[in-house]
């Protein structure tokens, strides 16, 4: 694996937690409606 391709993976990783964590807040918000 290079390097470039590796960073992507990581970068592409911490996206997708951060949507997760956002969906995760978004329906806890509307939970609580």
């Amino acid at each position: 694996m290079n390097k470039v391709t590796k960073r992507r993976g990581k970068k592409e990783k911490k996206e997708a937690q951060r949507r997760h964590y956002h969906v995760l807040l978004v329906g806890d918000l509307e939970g609580k409606k």
